[in-house]
C-alpha cells in the first residue's frame, strides 16, 4: 500500500473541488457589430473518476455497495475508475463514498474542519480571559 503524498493529495482535492464544465456552451462572438452565436460542445460527461474508484478487483463489490446506497454507479474494470455520467451522480457518489467534495454542503461526521477548530480556540481563549478578569479573592 502506498502512502498518500502531497502531490497526490493536492491532485486529488484539485479534482474534487473542480465545477463541472456544462454539457453544451452558446458563445457569442462580436464581429464588426453582427453577433455570431457559435456552439461550443463541452463533452464532460461520462469521464472516468480516479478518486471515486477503487482498486479493479473490487468493481463488483463496490458496484453493489453503491446500488445499496441508491447511486448506480459502474466501474471500468481495467482501472477501477469510477465511469461518472452526471453532475447529480457525481455527487451522491461521493457522499456515499464519504468523500467530500466541496460543492455539496454535507460534513464527514467526526471530523472538525479547520474553521471549527479556531473558532473551538477563540471560545476558549475569551473564557480564559473572563476568569483572569475576576478578582483574586472572588469566591463564587
Amino acid at each position: 500500500m502506498t502512502a498518500l503524498t502531497d502531490s497526490i493529495r493536492k491532485a486529488i482535492h484539485s479534482h474534487l473541488t473542480a465545477k463541472p464544465m456544462p454539457e453544451k456552451r452558446v458563445r457569442t462572438r462580436h464581429i464588426i457589430g453582427t453577433a455570431s452565436k457559435k456552439r461550443r460542445e463541452r463533452l464532460r460527461w461520462p469521464f472516468h473518476s480516479d478518486a471515486l474508484g477503487v482498486n479493479p478487483e473490487q468493481c463488483e463489490q463496490a458496484e453493489a455497495a453503491a446500488r445499496a446506497n441508491g447511486v448506480p454507479v459502474e466501474f471500468d474494470r481495467e482501472t477501477g475508475a469510477a465511469i461518472i455520467t452526471g453532475p447529480d451522480q457525481y455527487q451522491k457518489l461521493a457522499k456515499a463514498s464519504g468523500m467530500k467534495t466541496g460543492r455539496d454542503g454535507y460534513e464527514i461526521p467526526g471530523v472538525a474542519t479547520g474553521r471549527q477548530e479556531a473558532k473551538n480556540r477563540e471560545a476558549r481563549r475569551r473564557l480564559i480571559q473572563e476568569l483572569a478578569a475576576y478578582p483574586a479573592d472572588y469566591d463564587p
